[in-house]
């Protein structure tokens, strides 16, 4: 999001007047495009997820683009879940009765244990 803003702008607020170059030269890159998917194995959405975390921890965000990055915490929190959707029904289904059962007792147990940790 805060990409787009900048990209629209010309990066003049965000401090960044070269920023429209480099996040075009990154991705038009073929060779960039295989080294993020193909040699580290990261995908659209962990990528974008991670850029997110560099530009907010090194650059900060402008005022800006504040309403904007807050309007799209959902956005971010489905893109998470698609994350974690990457396993199918179907792969699930092959690993078994016993795998689901461990699997889903694991996440809730986990659940409940951060939420236990979150009130003390």
């Amino acid at each position: 999001m805060v990409a787009i803003a900048v990209f629209a702008r010309g990066g003049a607020d965000f401090g960044c007047p070269w920023w429209p170059g480099v996040e075009t030269c990154l991705t038009s890159n073929p060779a960039v495009k295989k080294w993020a998917l193909d040699t580290l194995h990261l995908n659209y959405i962990l990528i974008c997820i991670i850029v997110g975390m560099l530009i907010r921890n090194t650059i900060g965000i402008p005022g800006w683009a504040a309403p904007g990055i807050r309007t799209s915490r959902l956005f971010i929190k489905v893109g998470v879940i698609f994350l974690g959707s990457l396993y199918s029904i179907t792969e699930l289904a092959d690993l078994g009765m016993n795998a689901v059962t461990i699997i889903l007792t694991f996440v809730f147990a986990t659940l409940l244990f951060t939420l236990w940790l979150g009130q003390r």
